[in-house]
């Protein structure tokens, strides 16, 4: 998925902190990570999960794409 910018939001960003997750570990499983289930009828924006594994640690990422401008929700 090619994010020009990725936006947090407040629960993502608590859930990372919770669970000891940087931002760059995100960034690292959105580009590099394998899809496993996509939602067309989520809202406001279809979404998918993503699984990557960062220093072997397997990290899931349920993430939107906006088309209009290019920007990842996550």
């Amino acid at each position: 998925m090619k994010c020009i910018e990725i936006m947090f939001s407040r629960h993502a960003v608590q859930r990372m902190f919770e669970r000891g997750i940087a931002t760059k570990d995100v960034r690292a499983v959105i580009v590099g990570g394998k899809s496993i289930a996509d939602y067309p009828d989520d809202k406001p924006l279809p979404s998918r999960l993503i699984l990557g594994f960062v220093r072997n640690r397997p990290i899931h990422v349920v993430v939107a794409f906006d088309e209009s401008n290019g920007w990842c929700n996550e």
